[in-house]
């Protein structure tokens, strides 16, 4: 073995905790003499000129680029510059330039582990018990990891070629990792809605304003939407029939309940559009939702749908790592509701803008 004694700290633990004791990672820059801060021993007998601690240590990290943040954690070789040393005799280039090669092989080995480690799990016990599909069903220990760079360390020490190991400030970037999304996709939709009523209900009710929730999945261009809609209608105590005379109250309450189907007609990063259609029940009721309703029946609805993308989300930290979308959705759309009481269909414009959040599982390549 030629001089040099490399301690493997095989304890990974937390980059805060790591951090605080002094480690500095890789990604912080080549190593300097100021990397070596204690004093080495004095006995004659240690033919050693210098001890180097080195470690692995972990850090969760979120970064945003081109509208898309990743949270994903960060796996890097580090040097504990209290628990290392170099002799004034070997304080020389060439032993900084083989120390620096033995750095690159640990970060070599470090961003393996960080590769393979992508998908990590179960955040609330701490438990580096990580996700895999089924075409890598493996799973190494960190120490593994160590142990290969102990073996590939020997084995630099006898030839003095590392050239297997290359490394790179560049070599990873985590916009780039090579995931691909589940194909389906589960929906939240939150919106804040305008309902005109038309024909019998325009002579009763005035426009309803309200709250929509919906809940839908989308499958490659085809999507499945249910959605639950609240109203209040009118903020004036009452109006006037100007054909018959005499005064009616305009307050009252609207109840929609609605299963949609759609089909998206134009897609890209920015911008969607979509066309949809479905049935439902709608409810029409002069004062609060319990009382009696005025009008009620069964709804078919057809209208169009804008979606804007915001941003989008990429957590390889979550227990199934995923994506999440979040967009400003706009819906213009026409309901008929058939009103079996007086045998008419009665039709009503609506407009909605919400927000939209939707997540969808993630693989690797």
């Amino acid at each position: 073995m030629k001089k040099g004694l490399i301690l493997l700290v095989t304890c990974l633990a937390p980059a805060v905790c790591c951090l605080g004791q002094g480690p500095r990672s890789w990604t912080s820059g080549p190593l300097t003499w100021n990397d070596f801060q204690i004093a080495g021993p004095e006995r004659a007998d240690t033919s050693a000129t210098s001890h180097v601690s080195f470690s692995l240590i972990r850090e969760n990290k979120k970064v945003k680029t081109k509208g898309i943040t990743y949270k994903y954690q960060d796996v890097s070789a580090a040097i504990d510059p209290k628990q290392s040393w170099v002799k004034a005799e070997g304080q020389n280039d060439r032993n900084l330039r083989k120390h620096q090669q033995e750095f690159d092989i640990l970060q070599y080995y470090a961003e393996r582990y960080r590769e393979e480690y992508m998908f990590y799990t179960d955040p609330k016990t701490d438990r580096y018990e990580n996700y895999f599909p089924l075409e890598a069903k493996h799973k190494l220990d960190e120490r593994d990891y160590l142990m290969q760079f102990k073996s590939t360390l020997e084995e630099y020490r006898k030839t003095g070629d590392a050239n297997a190991y290359p490394v790179s400030r560049e070599d990873f970037d985590i916009t780039k990792y090579p995931y691909q999304l589940a194909s389906g996709a589960s929906e939240a939709l939150f919106s804040l809605i305008v309902v005109v009523p038309m024909g019998y209900l325009a002579k009763s009710f005035s426009p309803a304003f309200g709250f929509s929730a919906g809940y839908g999945y989308r499958e490659g261009k085809n999507y499945f939407r249910g959605d639950l809609s609240v109203g209040i209608i009118g903020f004036k105590p009452e109006g006037y029939d100007p054909v018959y005379g005499g005064s009616f109250s305009t307050r009252g309450s609207y109840l929609g309940l609605s299963a949609k189907y759609g089909r998206i007609l134009l897609s890209d990063d920015h911008i969607n559009f979509s066309l949809f259609a479905g049935v439902g029940y709608t409810s029409w009721k002069e004062g609060n939702l319990i009382s009696p309703p005025t009008a009620s029946g069964l709804t078919l609805t057809e209208g169009l749908c804008m979606d804007l993308h915001l941003h989008r989300t990429v957590d390889f930290l979550a227990k199934t790592p995923q994506a999440r979308d979040m967009s400003l959705q706009f819906r213009l759309y026409a309901d008929e509701m058939y009103y079996a009481a007086q045998k008419t269909i009665i039709p009503t414009i609506n407009f909605s803008v919400g927000l939209n959040i939707g997540f969808r599982k993630m693989s690797r390549i």
